[in-house]
């Protein structure tokens, strides 16, 4: 959904369909950090629009 380039160090927010690699770390987001991702990122597809298009 979102990614941004700090020196050295990339954070990203996004969907895995599966487990991450070992050397990831992992948390969950909040629900501001969600809200202003996809408020960066409009054209970014919900959760319900994939679900749909899946079921399709």
């Amino acid at each position: 959904m979102e990614a941004r380039t700090t020196g050295r160090q990339l954070s990203a927010l996004i969907r895995p369909a599966g487990p991450l690699p070992g050397d990831w770390r992992a948390s969950a987001p909040s629900l501001e950090e969600l809200l202003l991702s996809c408020l960066r990122n409009p054209e970014t597809p919900s959760s319900a629009d994939t679900t749909t298009e899946a079921a399709a």
